[in-house]
């Protein structure tokens, strides 16, 4: 059972997800919030997966969030600690890789791949998820595992990834 995250703007169908493969596909806004702390503080919903830089990031996984996506995929030590504290999962969001080219891309997968090491190194869960704006921008399950694999994860955890944690986050 495999699950990924989308923002309703991909307008899904239950067609489409049994396609791609995946059990279920969490939707934002619907299902799952997605905050961006630059513009707004988090509620007490658990459901949320939180955006913004490191700083603000630590604050929202010490009030319980379920998830982060780290802006700009600069890998901070004291946020790597707070979300293995806290047992707060780290979205690495596929589409900021499959959405770009060239140099862009190359440097993406480069931070991506920064940031999976630190991130696995602190004992912190991945969420591997596309985070997609447009169906376009959508990948099958195997894509994904085969994206992560890229940016430096095994197969075996990849495959984990986007069953457990992406689960935990779906379900």
């Amino acid at each position: 059972m495999y699950y990924d995250i989308v923002f309703s703007s991909c307008n899904i169908d239950g067609s489409l997800v049994s396609r791609l493969g995946f059990s279920k596909i969490g939707v934002i806004p619907d299902s799952i919030a997605f905050l961006d702390l630059e513009k707004q503080g988090v509620g007490k919903e658990r459901k949320v997966i939180a955006s913004g830089p490191a700083g603000k990031l630590i604050s929202a996984a010490n009030m319980g969030v379920a998830a982060v996506y780290l802006k700009g995929m600069e890998a901070d030590k004291k946020l790597m600690a707070s979300l293995a504290d806290n047992g707060v999962a780290l979205c690495i969001s596929l589409s900021d890789i499959t959405e770009n080219d060239g140099l862009r891309r190359s440097h993406t997968i480069f931070k991506a791949g920064r940031l999976l090491s630190s991130a696995r190194k602190n004992g912190v869960d991945i969420a591997f998820v596309t985070l997609a704006r447009s169906r376009s921008s959508m990948c099958s399950y195997m894509q994904i595992v085969e994206l992560a694999k890229l940016i430096g994860a095994e197969e075996s955890y990849a495959r984990k990834s986007i069953s457990e944690v992406n689960g935990r986050l779906v379900v």
